[in-house]
């Protein structure tokens, strides 16, 4: 008995879908709007169908939509020494972050005086390109050492006479005042001690 009250309404509700599906398929035929709203909910279940099987797959979140929050770095303030034109030292602040350690500090320092100013043109004081190739600190001797590639002048270049010792004077300055241990700044090129670009 109980077989075919469940059998009578499993046949009920195939026929109610199926006149269901009917209707609904002559409503489309007739009524434009309906067909596009039938479309665009088709479209966007299939979609939201395909979002939750590929969250299944890469085992992941269905509620993380956006990208985890990037941890903050942290970020302090330090003074550094650029050449001025006028043969001058601008003491200037940039933030820098916590490095792991003083030659990274140091090589941030370096290329922060290569830049230059943030106020002013200071870009003719260091005429040359100068590459690192790497920096560090004699503890014996508390030299803060940087060795840089050859560095290579075009004829062209105009070069402010003392601006080679104002630079190694700024980061001299700005190293010592960064780093407490630092008593002296050193640059060579390819591991030996000669000008930079000044003849």
């Amino acid at each position: 008995m109980n077989i075919l009250i469940i059998f009578d309404a499993v046949k009920k509700f195939f026929k109610y879908l199926k006149l269901s599906i009917e209707n609904a398929v002559e409503s489309f035929k007739n009524d434009s709007t309906a067909r596009k709203r039938y479309i665009f909910l088709t479209i966007t279940f299939l979609i939201g169908v395909n979002y939750l099987m590929i969250c299944y797959h890469i085992d992941r979140n269905v509620f993380a939509f956006f990208p985890a929050i990037p941890i903050q770095e942290n970020y302090h303030k330090i003074n550094i020494f650029v050449p001025d034109t006028d043969g001058t030292m601008l003491e200037e602040s940039r933030d820098v972050v916590e490095y792991s350690s003083n030659e990274r500090l140091a090589l941030f320092i370096f290329n922060e005086i290569i830049k230059g100013s943030h106020f002013e043109n200071t870009s003719i004081m260091v005429p040359a390109r100068l590459i690192v190739r790497k920096v560090w600190i004699e503890d014996s001797s508390n030299i803060c050492v940087f060795d840089i590639e050859p560095v290579i002048l075009s004829d062209d270049v105009e070069v402010v006479p003392g601006s080679e010792k104002m630079f190694l004077d700024a980061l001299t300055r700005s190293i010592k005042a960064n780093i407490p241990k630092i008593t002296n700044v050193k640059i060579l090129e390819r591991g030996i001690h000669s000008r930079i670009w000044e003849i």
